[in-house]
């Protein structure tokens, strides 16, 4: 029986609440050196651009997730697109993968309420060029003992992961405590469990389906 509670599909936050820490090792993942076509932001963040060749396929195939409200995320690079054709030729450095964040449409900087009509406005343009982000990986690892919660509040309403909403004392604040550069923080996202992804309700059942959980969680 899965002892996380588990997400509401109703579009309303959900509360999962979990097991204690056991540090197994810290893993912070850096962010990578310098590279062609790449920079490093104020804030440590790689950022590359990509232009997109639309004249050849008219689609983005950029699928994309706000639901923080805060940014727009890739949730999905779609085949027979734009964004396909692009990583079949760029380098691995410039790659567009699920996770990063779209910053700039054509130079200009976007946010969630704005994408769409960007994006309508590049109608008609043979070469659409984005500025991209990658998240920051955090590699968590607690131990679940009974009784014990995790101590994070949820939403179902991501289309890319679980959407961490509000932390609360359990294992990931302490864990937090005990490794400050892996801190989870609200609006970080769960993408993985023990090496496993899925939808946010998939990611729920997960880490409730072992006493050790080691959790991917990406950052922006």
């Amino acid at each position: 029986m899965c002892d996380v509670a588990c997400c509401k599909h109703d579009g309303q936050d959900c509360d999962l609440e979990e097991a204690p820490s056991d540090p197994w090792g810290d893993v912070d993942v850096t962010v990578e050196s310098h590279m062609p076509d790449t920079k490093v932001s104020e804030n440590g963040r790689i950022e590359y651009s990509v232009r997109l060749n639309l004249r050849e396929e008219p689609k983005t195939g950029l699928e994309v997730d706000w639901s923080d409200q805060q940014r727009v995320i890739v949730s999905q690079v779609g085949g027979n697109a734009a964004a396909e054709a692009w990583n079949r030729q760029c380098s691995m450095d410039t790659e567009l993968r699920p996770g990063d964040e779209i910053i700039s449409v054509e130079g200009k900087e976007i946010q969630p309420e704005t994408y769409s009509e960007v994006m309508k406005s590049q109608d008609g343009k043979s070469i659409v060029t984005l500025g991209m982000r990658r998240p920051r990986i955090k590699m968590v690892k607690v131990a679940k003992r009974a009784g014990e919660k995790l101590g994070i509040s949820a939403s179902s309403r991501a289309s890319f992961g679980l959407l961490i909403t509000q932390l609360t004392q359990g294992v990931i604040t302490k864990w937090g405590e005990q490794h400050p550069k892996l801190a989870v923080q609200s609006l970080d996202r769960i993408v993985e469990v023990n090496g496993n992804s899925g939808d946010s309700q998939a990611l729920t059942a997960l880490l409730g389906s072992s006493e050790n959980l080691e959790i991917k969680v990406m950052s922006w």
